[in-house]
């Protein structure tokens, strides 16, 4: 363990006498490439290590997408095709069934899959984490799974993106934030932990 890393944990106990939670919400595509190395190789990672308990996470799978409605028909077009577009329906409702912990942990290992809107891939990943691939996929084939996707394109709407991921801080963001956060998380995170103790 490097020092950073313990540094870091010991000053988490500390802090965890206290309460303090950073929120992050992070805004993605699920066949991005950057979102999936930010997702498995940074935020996940961290996510793990440092625990619900100080991040408040929020994961929005939805990105540069498109919702066009005509005719009472709606059309969803992503940037990365169909695929992407299936993809985020099955994380959106991993995230509505499942606790933050285990949702976030599927969407790791569904990003690190050779094939992520693949569903002998996903089902593995479900089955990995503990959770039910038939739920998800009930909710996926069901309306459900298109009102998710419905108000991640709202939230996202607010936000007018132009790159995914998109990480917002504590309700703000900045270029700042957004660069620290995408080159070193965790790293990011104990700092705005250790800040927020002060």
């Amino acid at each position: 363990m490097n020092i950073l890393m313990k540094v870091c944990l010991i000053s988490l106990v500390a802090i965890g006498i206290n309460g303090k939670q950073v929120k992050v919400q992070v805004y993605y595509e699920s066949l991005s490439s950057n979102s999936m190395s930010f997702i498995v190789n940074q935020l996940y990672p961290a996510f793990a290590t440092i625990g619900s308990e100080k991040i408040d996470l929020e994961l929005v799978p939805w990105g540069l997408a498109t919702e066009t409605i005509v005719d009472e028909t709606k059309t969803v077009v992503c940037q990365h095709g169909s695929e992407e577009c299936y993809a985020n329906k099955v994380h959106a409702c991993a995230i509505d069934a499942f606790d933050v912990i285990a949702s976030t942990g599927f969407i790791s290992c569904a990003e690190s899959a050779v094939f992520p809107a693949n569903d002998a891939d996903l089902k593995e990943c479900a089955t990995k984490v503990g959770i039910s691939w038939c739920e998800i996929e009930e909710c996926v084939k069901t309306g459900r799974g298109d009102e998710l996707q419905s108000a991640n394109q709202e939230k996202t709407a607010l936000l007018n993106l132009s790159y995914v991921p998109t990480i917002i801080i504590d309700g703000s963001y900045s270029d700042e934030n957004q660069n620290a956060a995408e080159r070193d998380f965790e790293g990011f995170i104990c700092g705005l932990l250790g800040d927020y103790d002060a």
